[in-house]
C-alpha cells in the first residue's frame, strides 16, 4: 500500500514538473524584455554539470547540438537550474533541476 503511495506521489509529481517545463519553454514572457546575452562560459556550465550525470561522449555532444539551438531565455533557465546541480548533489531538488532540464533540452 506504501509503496502503491510513493508510486502515485511520484508520477504525478514528474507530471506536474513535465508540465511546469512546458510551461516556461512556451511562455517567453518570464524573462525580462531586455537584451539577453549568452555568454560561451554559460553553455560551458551547462555541460560541466551535466557531466556529472551522464557518461556517454555522443550524448555530450548531441546535447551541444540542441543547446546551440536554443534561445537566449531558455539557455539562461537551463544555466540556473545547472548552477543548482553544481551546489547540490544527491538531493531531490538536484534530480528536479535534472529533470527540467532533460524536458527543455529534448523538447526544443
Amino acid at each position: 500500500m506504501v509503496n502503491k503511495r510513493k508510486c502515485f506521489i511520484r508520477r504525478t509529481l514528474i507530471c506536474f514538473l513535465f508540465s511546469l517545463a512546458m510551461t516556461f519553454s512556451w511562455n517567453q514572457s518570464y524573462a525580462s524584455t531586455g537584451a539577453i546575452e549568452v555568454k560561451p562560459a554559460d553553455i560551458s556550465k551547462i555541460l560541466s554539470s551535466l557531466s556529472k550525470k551522464m557518461e556517454s561522449p555522443e550524448l555530450r555532444e548531441k546535447i551541444k547540438i540542441k543547446l546551440s539551438a536554443l534561445d537566449d531565455k531558455q539557455i539562461l533557465l537551463i544555466t540556473s537550474l545547472s548552477e543548482r546541480i553544481g551546489r547540490d548533489n544527491h538531493t531531490a531538488g538536484t534530480e528536479i533541476a535534472l529533470l527540467l532540464i532533460t524536458a527543455l533540452i529534448v523538447f526544443s
